[in-house]
């Protein structure tokens, strides 16, 4: 089940910005540390729609929500190691010499 279905309003009257969008702008100026207002408001709706959805949706606790319904999902799957593999290749130091690992 997706989480848009379920909890994400409805529209009525005024077409909105698509929440799916507007969630992705959110995702987006929390990976990167922007600003609200330096998002491309092309790919996200403006910076108003951001944040006046932002602070409606923490108010009710949808975020909770979401979290709760994802982890619902991922009860009793095995975790995918592959995003937790560690890389070994040979790193060339500025001195010079090849270490193994994070420097």
């Amino acid at each position: 089940m997706y989480f848009h279905t379920v909890y994400l309003p409805t529209s009525c009257g005024k077409q909105r910005v698509d929440d799916r969008r507007v969630l992705s702008g959110m995702i987006f100026v929390q990976m990167t540390g922007c600003r609200r207002r330096d998002a491309p408001e092309d790919e996200y709706g403006s910076h108003k729609t951001l944040y006046t959805r932002w602070r409606r949706w923490s108010k009710n606790g949808l975020f909770l929500k979401i979290l709760v319904l994802l982890s619902a999902e991922t009860m009793g799957r095995e975790r995918n190691t592959s995003a937790t593999a560690i890389n070994d290749d040979p790193i060339n130091h500025p001195s010079g010499k090849r270490q193994r690992g994070i420097l």
